[in-house]
């Protein structure tokens, strides 16, 4: 920094005003932290199918579907996206997806794409 520079900025500290910043500012939306998805995210499939998700540290934890918990071997974060792999129940090996989308704080679109290629919906609401 030459002595210019450090006199102009010497005497814009003093006045109280502020030096322009170097950095370009964006208005772009912020990624949510890891700890925005942290909870239990519930909701049903149909009337007698709840589904629950337990996120800790921004990775699922548990997934639970009519009450029966299935091995979650697999879990990422992209943005407002997280992907979730399980293994299917009575210890067969068939793993499936699971898309968590959020769609507001605390809500979220859930798509379970597996088992028999079965494809099923539901929105999850966290708690």
């Amino acid at each position: 920094m030459s002595y210019r520079h450090l006199a102009v900025a010497l005497l814009l500290g003093l006045s109280g005003c502020a030096a322009p910043s170097s950095k370009p500012t964006s208005t772009a939306a912020t990624t949510p932290a890891r700890s925005d998805w942290d909870g239990s995210w519930k909701g049903n499939v149909s009337r007698n199918s709840p589904v629950e998700i337990d996120v800790s540290g921004g990775k699922a934890s548990r997934y639970s579907f009519r009450g029966t918990d299935y091995r979650v071997t697999d879990s990422s974060l992209s943005g407002e996206t997280m992907t979730i792999r399980i293994i299917g129940g009575d210890f067969t090996t068939m793993v499936s997806t699971i898309t968590l989308v959020r769609t507001a704080p605390g809500v979220a679109d859930f798509t379970f794409s597996g088992f028999s290629n079965n494809r099923v919906t539901a929105k999850l609401t966290r708690t």
